[in-house]
């Protein structure tokens, strides 16, 4: 029987195809940049590990609240560039370059554009 650990990826990609248009990336600590102004927070309950890897740490949300402190995005959850790239964004991506596509008209994803074709 297959673990958590194990299904994890296909459940990310899961929750980037139902919440794909909600992207932010992590500034770490509790904010994320989400297309506004100003950032917003990530909620108490939500944990993020941090990455080690040179491509910016991407989330998807669930819920967006208004608090007494500004923006508040429940429900957060890792995602990879690839999967944001293949299923976020209302409209899918733009590519203004070969080596990145854009999502949202704000969110720049590092990605070469014959692999996203090849997927």
């Amino acid at each position: 029987e297959r673990t958590l650990e194990e299904r994890w990826p296909l459940m990310q990609t899961m929750l980037a195809f139902a919440f794909g248009w909600n992207l932010g990336v992590s500034e770490g600590g509790r904010r994320v940049q989400a297309g506004w102004r100003r950032s917003a927070r990530a909620a108490r309950t939500s944990v993020l590990v941090d990455t080690d890897s040179r491509q910016p740490t991407l989330v998807v949300y669930e819920e967006l609240v208004f608090g007494g402190g500004g923006r508040v995005l429940r429900g957060l959850t890792l995602v990879t560039g690839y999967q944001a790239l293949l299923f976020g964004g209302r409209d899918g991506p733009q590519w203004e370059a070969s080596d990145h596509g854009v999502l949202e008209r704000w969110l720049r994803i590092p990605a070469r554009l014959p692999t996203m074709q090849a997927l």
